[in-house]
């Protein structure tokens, strides 16, 4: 689907991506000055900046287990391919999962910011969730009476509510549509 080529492109390009890379070419992280005006996921690639690391042309980020060592290399993700990776990793691979099991197929691969909350949005918006629904059926309440249409002898159209309930309390003519409570 994307081979490296594509990928390092896609990071280039990418607004926030390209300028981390462009800091890992040069080997200098810069000045915080420069870069506290900047996106948050820019920010973010900042602080993470002992952690990246660029494999082929492309930027990884290196994530470490809770002893302290490398876990994996995870793919900085360009915001170009957050959807189409969301969609495989969440329809096509695991068969539309729910949130707690995705979250391993993800943070095994790709690193980007605010992933977490991208993927539980994209699995809240997944019509196939949305169509397949768990969980009690709402209660079903009462029917509201509705208006209905009165045609009098004058021409005008008046609405009255059903005869069931005692006091009306609307009296609709169409022609100014003048409301009266009683």
């Amino acid at each position: 689907m994307w081979d490296l080529a594509y990928i390092a492109k896609q990071q280039r390009a990418d607004a926030d991506i390209g300028p981390a890379m462009s800091w890992i070419d040069n080997g200098e992280r810069p000045k915080w000055v420069s870069v506290k005006g900047a996106s948050p996921a820019l920010r973010a690639l900042y602080q993470q900046y002992e952690s990246l690391l660029m494999i082929d042309c492309v930027l990884y980020r290196s994530y470490y287990d809770v002893n302290g060592s490398i876990h994996n290399n995870q793919l900085v993700l360009p915001t170009r391919l957050k959807r189409d990776f969301l969609a495989l990793v969440h329809g096509d691979a695991a068969g539309h999962i729910m949130y707690r099991k995705c979250i391993e197929h993800v943070k095994q691969r790709p690193w980007w910011f605010s992933w977490k909350t991208d993927l539980d949005l994209f699995i809240k918006c997944c019509p196939h969730r949305s169509a397949v629904r768990k969980g009690k059926t709402p209660k079903q309440g009462y029917l509201h009476p509705q208006l209905l249409a009165v045609h009098g002898n004058d021409g005008l159209n008046k609405y009255s509510l059903p005869s069931s309930m005692s006091e009306s309390l609307f009296d609709m003519v169409s022609s100014g549509l003048s409301f009266k409570i009683s």
